[in-house]
């Protein structure tokens, strides 16, 4: 019978994660939309974010998408973090953060 092969990558870099745009520093709006990416030699990546107030109390935490607008619950600083996972399961060792 013919020889039976099995091929696979191992890929051990973490990918990188870039919040490409968000909000100006301040704004008169309680929405907030970001966009960010992931810079990894196997993609693709999925992505987990949070925000928090300015007391560190978490407004949101999950999976997110780039493009994503969330509603700020009130006047505040807000900061928004964003890990990537690429396709071997590496998560991003530091987040991409933007504090507005």
């Amino acid at each position: 019978s013919p020889t039976q092969t099995w091929t696979w990558t191992v890929d051990l870099t973490p990918p990188d994660t870039e919040i490409t745009a968000g909000p100006p520093p301040y704004i008169n709006d309680l929405d907030a939309t970001f966009d960010f990416e992931c810079t990894d030699a196997h993609p693709p990546c999925t992505f987990d974010c949070s925000v928090t107030d300015s007391l560190s109390n978490l407004v949101f935490a999950g999976p997110c998408t780039t493009g994503q607008t969330w509603t700020m619950p009130s006047d505040d600083v807000y900061t928004m973090s964003v890990l990537a996972t690429d396709s071997a399961a590496g998560l991003n060792a530091s987040a991409g953060t933007c504090r507005k």
